[in-house]
């Protein structure tokens, strides 16, 4: 269930937001420790009360946040544990693991494969875009190359064929799709939102070593959700939240609604940027989802139907389809004369109903069947709200969304000071302040985060 992505797709890798300067506050001058995290960090605040990086992480923001950042992309390149169990690094079949020397396997029987490669490719490509550090180049290949054969659908599936599974089992290679909450229900399922951000990795790793092998997957992605959009209505989205492979169809009524349509729009919109494949299809099929989108959930707010390890539930709303869109309009203003008053709006319905203040800074739950502040989730609310601070020149919201990055940098334990001079450094692990899993899609996604309000608001 903390599973996240990232609207990182949303820009050319080369491409700061084109708005006015605006600056996050340099200094950091932290006062006495004023709490404890679930994990025993000590909490510090400066004169005013608001929440500050641990002094460990740097002297001033820019220090922390980059610290931070580095000790996440220290981890994923150089200390992946090795999955006895399977042969391979845990990154490539677990979906978390437990703190420890070494890290603990999570066994965990909803690994969700098409996620966690699509958005930690894309983080690297744009760490190796920023510093020509190739290892990071090399790592997104390495997990790209990996998903074209592994946790892909059978290709004799009638509807969804050679597709990117968006669930499977844990500590296993190679695997069918299986999506645990629906059991022993025969058939295979996958999700068409998780396939299109595989999609969009794809692409955006083409345009940077032109493998045609990820040109044609990325095309095969788009073909394939092309043909499948239906016009949807208030109770079926343009494609299922969840869909067997083989019929078209959701396993029951409430999989066949989700929120999440930005994900195949994005991947239309980069198809046809880049004139490739059947534009003429994608250009119809991103316009009925944009008007099922307008029509359905920015009118009705029914942002249900997200993570892969929850079973389809239209009461169960979630903060992230939410912050999703608010941050696609924000990087789309020309589509929406309104984009101002419809950002604001998702964002106070997302403050509303899954912000959780602690230490002066707004912290975010993920839904409401897991009510519990999250890393990846307060990073993202972070991006919505900076970003959209920027654009309408508001300095409270960037100080918000400051405040909640500062929350945030409590979640990496176990680096020392200034580690990245020449330091080896050990378990530089990533959670949530919060909790104690190591989601690779959750603390380990939440740097990600923090590189784009960086350079959002820089």
């Amino acid at each position: 269930m903390r599973l996240v992505l990232t609207l990182l797709f949303l820009l050319p890798l080369s491409a700061q937001a084109q708005i006015t300067a605006a600056v996050i506050s340099k200094k950091c001058v932290p006062v006495q420790p004023v709490g404890v995290t679930n994990a025993g960090v000590s909490i510090y605040t400066d004169s005013t009360g608001a929440i500050v990086p641990p002094p460990s992480l740097g002297p001033d923001w820019n220090t922390a946040y980059q610290t931070y950042i580095s000790a996440a992309w220290w981890f994923l390149l150089n200390d992946d544990p090795y999955d006895a169990n399977d042969g391979i690094g845990a990154i490539f079949a677990e979906p978390f693991l437990f703190p420890g020397n070494p890290p603990g396997m999570s066994g965990y029987n909803e690994d969700n494969p098409a996620s966690r490669f699509s958005v930690l490719s894309v983080g690297a490509l744009r760490e190796y875009s920023l510093s020509g550090n190739v290892q990071y180049l090399s790592f997104a290949e390495t997990l790209l190359n990996y998903s074209l054969t592994d946790d892909i659908t059978p290709s004799d599936q009638v509807y969804w064929p050679s597709m990117p599974c968006s669930g499977a089992l844990a500590g296993r290679s190679p695997t069918s799709c299986y999506e645990s909450p629906l059991g022993a229900l025969p058939g295979v399922f996958i999700e068409p939102d998780k396939a299109a951000y595989l999609g969009l990795a794809y692409l955006k790793t083409f345009e940077v070593d032109m493998n045609p092998a990820f040109k044609n997957a990325a095309i095969q992605i788009g073909n394939t959700e092309a043909a499948n959009i239906r016009a949807g209505n208030s109770a079926q989205s343009p494609w299922p939240f969840r869909v067997n492979a083989n019929t078209n169809a959701a396993p029951d009524a409430a999989d066949d609604y989700t929120a999440s349509v930005i994900p195949q729009i994005m991947l239309f919109d980069e198809l046809i940027r880049l004139n490739i494949g059947n534009v003429v299809a994608y250009r119809s099929a991103r316009s009925t989802a944009l008007n099922w989108f307008w029509a359905y959930p920015m009118s009705t707010n029914l942002w249900a139907n997200y993570f892969e390890d929850i079973p389809g539930d239209l009461t169960n709303l979630n903060a992230y389809t939410a912050l999703e869109a608010a941050y696609y309009l924000l990087n789309n203003p020309s589509l929406d004369p309104q984009w101002q008053s419809h950002v604001a709006g998702l964002i106070a319905w997302v403050e509303a109903n899954f912000v959780v203040e602690q230490f002066g800074a707004n912290t975010v739950m993920e839904q409401q069947l897991y009510p519990y502040t999250m890393s990846s989730h307060t990073a993202h609310y972070a991006q919505v709200v900076g970003l959209y601070g920027k654009m309408t020149n508001d300095p409270a919201s960037i100080a918000k969304a400051q405040r909640s990055l500062n929350w945030d940098t409590y979640a990496l334990l176990g680096v020392p000071p200034q580690p990245y001079a020449g330091q080896i450094v050990l378990n530089p692990f990533i959670t949530s302040p919060d909790m104690s899993e190591l989601w690779f899609t959750d603390g380990y996604v939440t740097p990600i985060y923090f590189r784009e309000v960086m350079e959002d608001l820089q």
